[in-house]
């Protein structure tokens, strides 16, 4: 613990996570903690807050944010719960790396040589603070944890309680992140079948080897199970999101050996790879030397793991990839962490166990030595405790001087890389209406809502609504129009019909465009106006071609904006809509429609409001297939508009409209089996203790 308090020791000075995806990701913890005190239970399924209506948390979600959320109900610090957070899984991180690598080499010092690799590391620094991927920092504690249990069933020690560890490893990985969950526990499979392959025949047995292999599965097996609801449905359901897709290639640069040993290129020019540390890497490649000279198999897993890992990250640029991959099945999902240097942290995680096999390898070369004649003389001879404070000091020296010299953090008045947007999100707080939306630039995120109270679209989570291009659409429209000093027509409907009334830029508002300002800040603006709704209506429907252009499907709506009415809402030719009471186009009386109330909640959304006369309405929301529209109390049917936002039709009169998200019904099984995996863990973990309350003793 103590090693892992002081090779982290940046994170009990001041300063925030905010860097690359941080601040999505304290938002993210921000948002859990908001909604339970809204009295929202998890599962947290849905935001309002979000795009316009997005199943937030089902596709991409974290047990950090889980973590942060709850030190964030008590210190109401959403930056400080997320460091602390943090650290306290770097020093579970190094507690289990130390378990493990004690265990796997019998030498205690060699698992503290591990803990201080696994605890002052400058990759993680890079990788949780300068990438901002804090949010996978759960993964780094189960890691070691699982090949832990692993190796106690390989060597028949205390089965039930190791494959129940295992399981509930295994499930944290995937609650961590549903890819790099998987990614570790095919790695993890691969490390239990190379040490089951490679030991000598006579010494175990191929029926108890099997039989190992199956306690390991049925481990792996009832982990999956307890983080089913974090995999299974966001494979199935992923074509109710855009966004999703792994493609052929990786998006971002591939790397190369400079951006993994070189801090220069490693840290200071490039985010895609990861400085891992000349002293941590040396020592490593000296354990593999040493592993393979003495014929140490117990160590075989971790030297494949490494291997698989190094290919992973650096095969791109060196050998064959792209082609292998494409022949293997589901082989594109290789492609989902979207940047072969983020396989790093898997690579760093065997270097670091390598770093104490080093010490036992050397000190196992040098009693070998010791022993021949004319060997090693007995005062030249280092103790094991003296080489491995030798390698602690190499270590630690380089990581933490490095940590020290570099500095991620936000200072707590937010200056850095974007000043001022602290400030804008405090207004947004203080003056907002808490119903319109803000579009803000650079994109606005969850860190609106969380931090300024406000609705608005997430832009880091790629698996998004379909209505979800209307933001992108609209977000190019305004900036292109800020710099030319005017607002077009479009952009300004386009704006109104996404409820939009809060625009944060760099630039002022435009002249003569209706929006005003609200914020005068540096380098930030912010615009406000009261001409937007969150609903219009319309007499008739108009099919359009599936494939509509986005600005001529609203140029044809012929928006009337101060009576929030249009001619006609465009629906897909292919889109069935339901019987209406309107009396069609030939009515030439005005409709009168009024919104009296609006309220927008986490998970729900009303509208109390008035119409003239039967009609249909646009509301501003994406249309999901579960989000139930709600009339007057009892379910309505609605259709999808050809902007992909929820239509439906209205009687006259007036009435209320509620918005009610649901489960799909493959997520409430999944969560259901999540309960039975982890009751099935604990009955395995202490069957005993449990079931020895209701067996009666045998009287002797």
């Amino acid at each position: 613990m103590l090693v892992a308090v002081v090779g982290r020791s940046y994170l009990l000075v001041p300063g925030r996570i905010a860097l690359g995806d941080g601040l999505s990701n304290v938002a993210n913890a921000v948002a859990i903690r908001v909604a339970a005190e809204l009295g929202n239970p998890p599962p947290f399924f849905w935001s309002n807050f979000a795009y316009m209506g997005f199943p937030w948390l089902q596709f991409h979600n974290s047990a950090f944010y889980y973590q942060g959320a709850v030190l964030d109900l008590l210190l109401h610090d959403p930056f400080l719960s997320s460091k602390l957070a943090l650290l306290a899984n770097h020093i579970l991180a190094a507690l289990a790396m130390f378990f493990y690598v004690r265990y796997l080499t019998r030498s205690a010092w060699a698992g503290l040589v591990s803990a201080t690799a696994w605890a002052t590391t400058f990759f993680h620094y890079h990788f949780f603070i300068g990438v901002g991927s804090v949010h996978l920092s759960t993964l780094i504690p189960s890691m070691p944890a699982a090949l832990l249990c692993v190796e106690a069933i390989l060597d028949r020690r205390r089965q039930r309680p190791a494959v129940a560890g295992l399981a509930l490893a295994v499930s944290l990985q995937l609650w961590a992140h549903a890819f790099y969950g998987a990614v570790s526990t095919a790695l993890l499979l691969l490390y239990a079948l190379t040490r089951l392959l490679l030991p000598n025949i006579r010494q175990v047995a191929l029926s108890q080897r099997i039989s190992r292999l199956g306690m390991i599965l049925i481990g792996i097996g009832l982990g999956a199970t307890a983080a089913i609801s974090q995999w299974l449905p966001p494979y199935v359901e992923r074509n109710l999101v855009g966004g999703w897709n792994p493609g052929t290639q990786f998006p971002h640069p591939i790397i190369g050996w400079r951006q993994v040993l070189t801090f220069r290129e490693g840290y200071l020019f490039s985010q895609w790879g990861g400085y891992v540390g000349l002293s941590v890497f040396g020592l490593a490649m000296l354990g593999v030397v040493l592993t393979l000279s003495n014929r140490d198999r117990r160590m075989s897993g971790l030297i494949i793991w490494l291997a698989a890992t190094a290919y992973l990250s650096l095969g791109p640029r060196y050998l064959p990839f792209d082609a292998v991959f494409s022949r293997i099945p589901f082989g594109q999902f290789v492609y989902a962490i979207r940047s072969p240097g983020k396989y790093l942290l898997f690579m760093e995680f065997s270097l670091a166990a390598l770093t104490g096999v080093a010490l036992k390898e050397v000190l196992l070369s040098l009693y070998k030595w010791r022993r021949k004649p004319g060997g090693l003389p007995q005062p030249l001879f280092l103790a094991g405790r003296r080489l491995a404070l030798l390698m602690i000091a190499a270590i630690a020296g380089e990581m933490i001087f490095l940590s020290l010299q570099v500095n991620s953090l936000y200072p707590e008045t937010w200056v850095g890389v974007e000043p001022g947007r602290k400030e804008y999100l405090d207004w947004l707080r203080a003056n907002g209406d808490r119903t319109s939306r803000v579009l803000a630039d650079p994109l606005g995120d969850l860190e609106v809502p969380a931090l300024g109270g406000q609705p608005s679209f997430a832009s880091h989570n790629e698996e998004t609504p379909p209505s979800a291009g209307l933001y992108f659409e609209v977000s190019q429209a305004v900036r292109d129009d800020a710099k030319a000093h005017t607002l077009r027509p479009a952009t300004r409907d386009l704006l109104y019909l996404l409820d939009v009334g809060y625009v944060a830029l760099r630039e002022p508002a435009p002249p003569d465009s209706g929006w005003l300002s609200g914020y005068d800040g540096e380098p930030y603006k912010i615009w406000r106006s009261a001409e937007h709704s969150p609903a219009v209506a319309a007499r008739s429907l108009k099919p359009s071609a599936d494939a509509a252009d986005t600005s001529a499907l609203i140029r044809n709506m012929h928006l009337n904006r101060p009576a929030k009415t249009a001619a006609t809402i465009p629906v897909k030719a292919s889109t069935a809509v339901p019987e209406s009471e309107s009396t069609g186009e030939q009515d030439p009386t005005p409709l009168g429609f009024i919104i009296k109330q609006y309220q927008v909640r986490l998970t729900a959304v009303t509208f109390d409001y008035q119409i003239s006369a039967p009609a249909y309405l646009q509301l501003g929301y994406s249309a999901y297939p579960y989000l139930d529209v709600y009339l007057d109390g009892r379910p309505h049917e609605s259709f999808s508009t050809a902007l992909n936002l929820i239509g439906l039709a209205t009687p006259a009169g007036e009435h209320r409209i509620e918005l009610r998200p649901r489960l799909s019904p493959l997520r409430v099984i999944a969560y259901r089996l999540d309960v039975i995996g982890l009751v099935a863990i604990v009955v395995i973990a202490g069957w005993r203790r449990i079931f020895a309350r209701f067996i009666p003793k045998r009287k002797a």
